[in-house]
């Protein structure tokens, strides 16, 4: 053992504290101040400011943090534009001396601090506009007008949208043929003066494809649309590609315009396309506590004639280990034959086969359609189908074989900035079904609706709120005379979290089936934890009517948290639900899969 002499400790500490005072000089300091700036563009500032990201570096190399100091003047002062200050003050010291007066040859030898000092100065305001000539009817954006905020974006939107839609109007070679731009100090009024030259009304000229080697040029150029003498349109431009990618033939797609006017006023176009393979196949699973193991998986052939024609094979297992019901079997064949009749409208054939058995009831199904799909623009689609329609029903109180002919008429629009993760916009999704019997069944007309809407907050939009509004009514047949397919039921992944699948239905002669109108209600909060994870609460509400008024129906409800990964291919999904009303005695239902709920 040896006795610490006093003396040694507090020589001990002594250097010790050298050792930390060592340690915080060989740290740089870093300051960062933007005065009455706000908290907005505070944060714009900082994160454009290079020099700031050597912060917590030890011992950064001057001449890098000089490079970006440098820099930072012009993009700092970028910023304050954009934002509408155009009388800013901003200052960089380098060891106490303003950057821009450094000279290259006498550097100093260590970054000792760096402060950055930013005064915004007054906001300006838009004064004297003039951007002509325009288009007819065509008028700038509100944010680009006499007394706005002078943001140099809303400028430059303006004068983009002016070519944009001199394009639009056939002038391919529209530019801004000369700008003032002054700030006045005094009154702090930005006065902008945009002349632009339109030139010539120009049109589509010859169009020729290249790259494909299965399809044919002649199938390529239906396919895409363009005409040879349309009016010039980066519009129409945007629909070819969108068709040529809508039809999933391709892997890339490109659509070139010549440089060179071709006389008297035409400029040739060139498509060229990267074929994708022409087999795909893929698979999926999904995971409830009373539904058991979902499994499906799909084949597809592109290009199968040599057309764009796709031959799609689609089938899936359900409820495999489930306890609600028996197991459920599907197939579905598809074939669908682009730019038919016209460039936005494909012929869609399908077969499909159907098994279900549930605890009061099983049945068989095929169903033959032939339809045409067409597409409006980006957002909005229609169908319609006629199907012939071949059910063979076991059910409590006997068998039953129905046939009917069903002609259902499709509309969607969706605007969601994102399908697999959707942050903002809505979908909406109607189908009218008339439907005429044959034996057992009866005529009528099925009508169902799906709404969806997300809404992102904060700045970066880390909490998302998402609805959705769901629900179908039944007219013209009573339970025992509508085909058993076109009945509503409530519960499962689909409709209500927590409830055992299609557990809420109604009574009719003693035994269970589905109603005539249902309704299904769900609310979720979704927020993002980290880079890739997520947490989401949900509720979902569902109601079931053996009348087309669902006031005597029957009502049970869900709610739970559940788990989000984001992946490339969509969040994997995670979510605990239990019933809060109406309940089965299900207990605590876990669902996985891929994607949102909805």
């Amino acid at each position: 053992m040896f006795a610490r002499s006093p003396k040694l400790t507090l020589f001990f500490a002594f250097g010790l504290l050298l050792a930390m005072v060592a340690l915080a000089k060989a740290r740089s300091a870093f300051e960062f101040d933007t005065l009455s700036a706000s908290k907005a563009l505070r944060a714009d500032l900082r994160q454009s400011a290079g020099s700031l990201t050597f912060d917590k570096a030890k011992n950064p190399n001057v001449q890098d943090v000089l490079a970006q100091a440098n820099e930072d003047y012009q993009r700092l002062l970028n910023v304050l534009y954009n934002a509408g200050y155009y009388a800013p003050s901003i200052s960089i010291l380098l060891n106490g001396t303003e950057v821009s007066a450094l000279s290259p040859f006498t550097n100093p030898d260590m970054v000792q601090d760096l402060s950055i000092i930013i005064d915004p100065g007054p906001k300006f305001s838009f004064g004297a506009l003039y951007l002509t000539p325009l288009p007819q009817g065509s008028s700038p954006n509100n944010a680009f007008a006499t007394g706005k905020p002078a943001h140099l974006s809303a400028l430059q939107a303006a004068v983009e949208q002016a070519l944009y839609e001199w394009q639009n109007a056939g002038h391919a070679r529209a530019t801004v043929a000369r700008q003032t731009i002054s700030a006045n100090h005094q009154t702090e009024r930005l006065d902008a003066q945009v002349t632009l030259e339109p030139g010539p009304s120009l049109r589509f000229g010859t169009i020729t494809a290249q790259g494909q080697s299965r399809l044919s040029s002649d199938r390529l150029l239906e396919i895409a649309g363009l005409e040879l003498g349309t009016p010039y349109a980066p519009k129409t431009i945007e629909k070819t590609r969108d068709r040529l990618n809508r039809s999933g033939i391709f892997r890339s797609v490109d659509v070139q315009i010549a440089d060179k006017i071709t006389s008297p006023d035409q400029l040739n176009v060139t498509i060229m396309v990267r074929e994708a393979k022409p087999r795909h196949f893929g698979f999926g699973a999904e995971v409830g506590g009373i539904d058991g193991l979902l499994l499906s998986g799909n084949w597809m052939h592109r290009n199968l004639f040599g057309g764009g024609e796709r031959f799609k094979v689609d089938t899936s297992l359900a409820n495999i280990g489930g306890t609600s019901h028996g197991i459920d079997g599907r197939l579905d064949l598809s074939f669908s034959r682009p730019a038919t009749f016209s460039p936005d409208t494909s012929l869609e054939v399908t077969l499909k086969g159907k098994h279900e058995e549930a605890a009061d009831y099983a049945f068989n199904q095929t169903d033959l359609g032939v339809g045409f799909k067409r597409v409006f623009n980006a957002d909005s689609s229609g169908q319609i189908t006629l199907n012939q329609i071949d059910t063979w029903v076991k059910e409590l109180s006997g068998r039953t074989n129905y046939r009917h002919w069903a002609l259902p008429i499709e509309a969607n629009l969706d605007r969601r900035d994102n399908r697999l993760d959707a942050r903002n916009g809505g979908y909406l999704g109607a189908v009218v079904t008339p439907f005429w019997g044959g034996g057992a069944a009866g005529s009528g007309v099925v009508a169902t609706y799906d709404g969806r809407i997300y809404k992102g907050l904060g700045r970066k939009e880390s909490v998302v709120l998402a609805a959705r509004l769901q629900g179908g009514t039944i007219w013209g047949t009573d339970l025992e005379s509508t085909p058993r397919d076109y009945l509503f039921y409530s519960g499962g992944g689909g409709t209500v979290r927590g409830q055992g699948f299609e557990s809420l239905g109604v009574t009719n002669l003693g035994y269970k089936t589905g109603g005539l109108s249902y309704q299904v209600a769900s609310l979720e909060a979704r927020f993002d934890m980290g880079k890739n994870l997520g947490l989401v609460t949900f509720y979902d509400f569902g109601q079931v009517s053996a009348t087309k008024s669902l006031s005597d129906g029957q009502s049970h409800s869900g709610a739970g948290l559940g788990l989000r990964y984001k992946t490339g291919f969509g969040p994997v999904r995670l979510d605990l639900s239990q019933a809060q009303s109406g309940a089965q005695n299900a207990g605590l239902q876990i669902y996985l899969g891929i994607g949102q709920a909805f």
